[in-house]
């Protein structure tokens, strides 16, 4: 019967010994597994952080682009107010040299007509 007991204490001191080997085992699996895994996430946010800055830069470089683009309008419709408020100071004169003009012309219907009158009255 000691001998019996002997035998199971030795069994489950192996048992044990086994048991303890596999935990280990896990153990180390666990940690390989969480460094993999580390090591994966680090992975996966270095690449999102160079896609990231990747994208800014296209972005900032867009807009810069965009904002030139932007100062280029702006300076063609500067350019375009002032030849219309040229173009319509031109039209304003070239109206007032033709009302003139007009003065002018009736003036001389009238000196023409007045004329006529005092050849018809001298004949």
């Amino acid at each position: 019967m000691i001998e019996n007991l002997n035998r199971q204490i030795t069994q489950l001191k192996d048992d044990i010994r086994a048991r303890d080997v596999e935990i280990d085992g896990i153990q180390k699996r666990r940690l390989e597994d969480d460094r993999d895994r580390d090591f994966m996430v680090r992975e996966e946010r270095s690449r999102t952080a160079k896609e990231l800055d990747k994208q800014e830069k296209q972005l900032r470089e867009l807009h810069t682009q965009k904002q030139i683009e932007i100062t280029s309008i702006q300076n063609r419709l500067e350019n375009i107010q002032h030849e219309l408020t040229a173009a319509q100071k031109e039209s304003k004169h070239a109206y007032h040299l033709v009302a003139e003009l007009k003065v002018a012309n009736a003036n001389l219907e009238n000196q023409v007509s007045n004329l006529k009158r005092e050849v018809d009255e001298a004949k």
